[in-house]
């Protein structure tokens, strides 16, 4: 972070106005999950970790790490390799596996299940839990920035789950899961007829048929 700091007057990387609160870097390493605190001060560079008390860093440079612990020094060289990171210092090699900092929520849900791209609230639902739908096919409507957002399948199959009206979703809030069927059940064909989505819609907003 240092050599590629390029911040106004001379600042380091990472450097903030408001020092409360320290920036944090997760990686995994044989299934343990290691987070390190770390901040940009006067005396340079403090690392923080829930597990190791009294840790100085002494020197931070391209490839390699001096750290000081109970008044003794060891060097680490380190090297990176897309998400993979491995050090190597007096007690043997390791390999971390860098945590991204913000998941996708669509990567944490259900397969097949529909989230909320914004913040608002469900005012309509066209579907049941049990129904057949097919790709395309209207679902629920849901009110944000005071304009309707219609969510529709995005594949054919059994509806498993869908949130009531009124709800108020979050963004990547689940609103509804969608399931596979069995070959020769209605709803596994995954063609899209505009007119019959067209209809359903019309249907929920009517009543009528």
């Amino acid at each position: 972070a240092r050599r590629q700091a390029t911040g106004a007057a001379g600042l380091v990387g990472g450097w903030r106005n408001l020092p409360a609160y320290p920036q944090r870097r997760s990686y995994a390493a044989d299934d343990v999950l290691v987070d390190v605190d770390y901040r940009w001060g006067r005396d340079g560079l403090t690392v923080e970790s829930p597990t190791v008390d009294g840790l100085l860093v002494v020197a931070v440079e391209p490839g390699e790490v001096v750290l000081e612990l109970a008044g003794i020094q060891e060097r680490f060289t380190v090297r990176r390799h897309g998400e993979s990171v491995h050090v190597s210092g007096p007690s043997g090699p390791a390999t971390l596996q860098r945590v991204p900092r913000f998941i996708d929520p669509a990567d944490a849900v259900t397969p097949g299940a529909l989230v909320a791209p914004m913040p608002g609230s469900v005012v309509r639902v066209a579907v049941s839990a049990g129904d057949i739908v097919e790709r395309g096919a209207a679902l629920l409507w849901l009110e944000a920035m005071k304009m309707e957002h219609v969510v529709t399948a995005s594949t054919g199959g059994r509806v498993a789950r869908v949130v009531e009206v009124d709800t108020q979703v979050e963004p990547g809030t689940v609103l509804a899961v969608i399931e596979e069927v069995a070959d020769g059940e209605p709803g596994t064909d995954d063609g899209f007829d505009p007119e019959q989505s067209a209809a359903q819609g019309a249907t929920a907003l009517t009543g009528r048929e």
